[in-house]
């Protein structure tokens, strides 16, 4: 119910931000009196993101990566607060533009773990061509849904000017442990 809740939420901020009446049509792509373009009712345009993992900073995710599973204070097996750090990088827009930042764990059928924040009093930082904020923690329902598994971490922005932009990287997670101990069956 929870992963129905949190994909029904993301649809609605995506409908309600896009500025489209949901019945474009893919003749009327094309450019915006600002040259950005419309694709696919999503407006891109004059920034971007990218996905990475961090607890402090922002770190680059590459395809072959391995991604710890990090047990939480919950500490209460498999279903105990397990996430993975995530870190955000906004290339070519400060923070305080940015509506809403929505980052998700995913299988290749469910979303497992999702976080949506206001840039407000993030930790953003300069980094390497944009400004950088880490230590993100969706926390996953169940760590043995994606304990050695691959997994797709993305990122979705939304900049106060209804624009948006997304990414995502694919890696794999590590194993669910629990005090060094395997959890899963």
């Amino acid at each position: 119910m929870r992963r129905w809740a949190g994909s029904l939420l993301v649809l609605a901020v995506c409908s309600a931000c896009s500025g489209t009446s949901g019945d474009d049509d893919p003749a009327d792509a094309g450019p915006e009196p600002d040259g950005s373009t419309r694709d696919g009712g999503v407006l891109e345009g004059d920034f971007g993101v990218e996905v990475g993992t961090g607890l402090v900073a922002f770190e680059t995710v590459d395809g072959d990566d391995v991604l710890d599973l990090i047990q939480g204070p919950q500490s209460a097996g498999r279903y105990g607060g397990y996430h993975i750090w995530m870190a955000v990088r906004l290339v070519d827009i400060e923070p305080i533009d940015v509506d809403i930042i929505t980052l998700s764990i995913e299988t290749s059928t469910t979303v497992e773990a999702m976080v949506m924040r206001r840039p407000a009093g993030l930790p953003f930082e300069p980094c390497d061509d944009g400004q950088c904020a880490a230590g993100f923690a969706p926390r996953l329902d169940d760590c043995c849904r994606v304990s050695e598994q691959p997994v797709t971490l993305k990122a979705f922005v939304i900049a106060k000017n209804r624009r948006m932009v997304s990414a995502s990287v694919e890696a794999k997670a590590g194993a669910c442990l629990d005090a060094e101990a395997p959890v899963c069956d």
